[in-house]
């Protein structure tokens, strides 16, 4: 883990929009955030089980995976969809928020995947998924994509760069 100036961690950000896709405007309001306690990381996340152990979002538009009070790191998330065995294409039917994951399914890149946006777990978040690590602030579709392609062995697991802020971004 690498401490990031403000302008380094833009730069990063803008790199990655330039290649990858876009970039959620509030990940770059908070990545500019100044002050004693804002703080930015580069972070590799190594090897499969610290990718699998980031933690998803919980919204009513992703709610087939994660389930009120359930687990939901992205190994957890992916084993309730093997379990529903329905692919994204038919998650879209109840749930258009997976239209997106379908696509990027259906054309998934390594080349492409560029950067995930993570921060703290909150306090709730860590007793509902004990075994989770970092939030994912920005990067949840794809990141739901690969999680399924590495547990169903449709491809081998690469390191992925990601951007930590710290404290706990909302």
């Amino acid at each position: 883990m690498r401490p990031l100036s403000v302008d380094e961690a833009i730069a990063k950000l803008k790199a990655h929009e330039a290649s990858c896709g876009q970039v959620d405007p509030r990940v770059f309001e908070e990545v500019r955030k100044e002050g004693g306690s804002y703080v930015r990381y580069t972070l590799n996340l190594q090897d499969s089980e610290s990718f699998l152990s980031l933690i998803w979002h919980s919204i009513p538009e992703a709610r087939p995976l994660t389930p009120p009070s359930k687990p939901r790191s992205l190994g957890d998330c992916v084993r309730r969809l093997a379990s529903i065995d329905r692919p994204f294409a038919q998650l879209v039917e109840g749930y258009p928020w997976f239209k997106r994951c379908s696509l990027i399914d259906e054309g998934f890149c390594y080349a492409r995947f560029g950067l995930l946006v993570l921060t703290c777990a909150d306090e709730n978040e860590k007793k509902e998924t004990p075994r989770g690590s970092y939030y994912m602030y920005d990067g949840n579709h794809k990141g739901i994509v690969l999680a399924k392609k590495i547990l169903r062995k449709e491809l081998d697991y690469r390191p992925i760069e990601a951007l930590l802020l710290k404290p706990r971004r909302c």
